[in-house]
């Protein structure tokens, strides 16, 4: 059985994994959203027509996804917090009553 300090080690250790995580889909999120606008403009001025209506299309498709990848980590991370916080509580609970049969022993 695991230590109160190896359980809580572990927890912070998913903690700042899951922020890691989230810090990726935030700055992809960005990358996302300010970053493709900027590149379109800059690429936009010089293009007219079908490349520049066909260059728009696939930009607006790629932003869709990599804003979607984002999300997607973001929720993993929230995922990774919630599940983190039902083992610590579990492992918790288990060490406490571990103890108190061993007391009783």
């Amino acid at each position: 059985m695991a230590s109160e300090t190896q359980i809580r080690m572990n927890f912070q250790n998913a903690l700042r994994r899951a922020q890691e995580i989230e810090d990726i889909g935030n700055k992809l999120l960005s990358l996302a959203q300010d970053e493709t606008n900027q590149c379109l403009l800059e690429l936009g001025k010089g293009w007219s027509g079908y490349a520049h209506d066909a260059m728009c299309v696939k930009t607006d498709r790629l932003q869709d996804e990599a804003i979607s990848i984002a999300n997607k980590l973001k929720r993993t991370a929230d995922t990774i917090r919630k599940i983190a916080k039902v083992i610590y509580d579990t492992e918790m609970k288990n060490l406490q009553i571990a103890m108190e049969r061993e007391k009783r022993s």
